[in-house]
């Protein structure tokens, strides 16, 4: 009975150490395993820290690169706007330069305008004083020398006035007819006066380009002398006139059945028109006698009285 147990006993123990000793074995094992694991793990986990402080290291390379490129920017954002600025500067600078050029420009072609005007006028009014000199000369010359020296040499009044006259026609062709061969208005004229200081006021216009207008009373004057006398008072006025910048306007008419006046203003309702006037000498032979004056408005008046 005792054999039997301890035989008993001796299996369960011998089982309990065949088991204790698996399980021991088993633990060994996982232990092992464990340990592998664990030193895998460790091995992991120190190579991850490493690429870890690899990767921060060069995440703050790449934040240092990144703080410098923008500061970089920044500076080139900076100097585009300056240079925007100088560029805005300088289009502003340029586009007033190009305005005060453009503006130089409009006004020296102005001036070469008015200078040219101013030298035609000029040219004009020094030319036709010297012709009314020369007329005024021959006048005062021939009125002098009485009846005999006009016999001797044909120059009396009514061949003056013809002379006038064809000189008055040339103007006209040359300054105020459209075409050169138009028909002149001079061989049929029932009032070659009118027509005359009317040519003179056209050829101004057109070849000095002078601001004149003029009304003339028909048939002023039958009277040669009368007639040669009026045009060349009207053709002073109207040179001295045709200097101005201003519009003027002529007027021719009768003051009375033995007076005929030439007034000018500068404009046929306008204000005054200050011209200098000489007087003029003409002697006792005149065909009338002439008044220069001003009145107190500052018209202008010249008055023919015939004698």
């Amino acid at each position: 009975m005792v054999t039997a147990l301890a035989i008993i006993l001796g299996l369960v123990v011998g089982g309990l150490l065949v088991v204790l000793r698996r399980m021991t074995h088993r633990a060994l094992v996982q232990r092992q395993q464990l340990s592998r694991q664990l030193s895998e793990a460790v091995t992991a986990t120190e190579s991850s820290s490493r690429r870890e402080a690899a990767s921060l290291a060069e995440l703050g390379a790449a934040q240092t690169s990144v703080a410098t490129l923008t500061a970089e920017l920044e500076a080139a954002r900076n100097q585009i706007m300056d240079l925007d600025d100088e560029i805005e500067a300088a289009d502003a600078l340029a586009n007033d330069q190009s305005a005060e050029l453009a503006s130089m420009a409009i006004e020296n072609e102005e001036l070469r305008k008015r200078l040219a005007s101013t030298e035609l006028n000029l040219l004009s009014i020094e030319v036709e004083a010297e012709r009314l000199r020369s007329t005024v000369a021959q006048l005062e010359f021939h009125q002098r020398s009485g009846s005999s020296t006009a016999a001797e040499t044909g120059l009396d009044a009514a061949t003056l006035w013809r002379l006038e006259l064809a000189r008055s026609e040339r103007t006209w062709r040359h300054s105020v007819a459209i075409l050169p061969d138009d028909p002149s208005p001079y061989g049929d004229a029932d009032d070659p006066l009118r027509l005359a200081i009317e040519t003179e006021v056209s050829a101004l216009r057109d070849d000095v380009g002078a601001f004149l207008t003029a009304d003339v009373q028909p048939h002023l004057t039958d009277d040669p002398a009368t007639a040669h006398l009026v045009l060349r008072l009207a053709q002073e006025l109207l040179a001295q006139a045709s200097r101005r910048d201003e519009p003027s306007h002529l007027v021719v008419e009768h003051a009375s059945e033995a007076s005929i006046t030439l007034t000018i203003r500068a404009s046929d309702e306008g204000d005054v028109l200050h011209i200098d006037l000489t007087e003029l000498a003409l002697d006792d032979s005149s065909p009338a006698v002439v008044d220069l004056a001003r009145s107190s408005e500052g018209v202008h008046v010249i008055t023919l009285t015939s004698r």
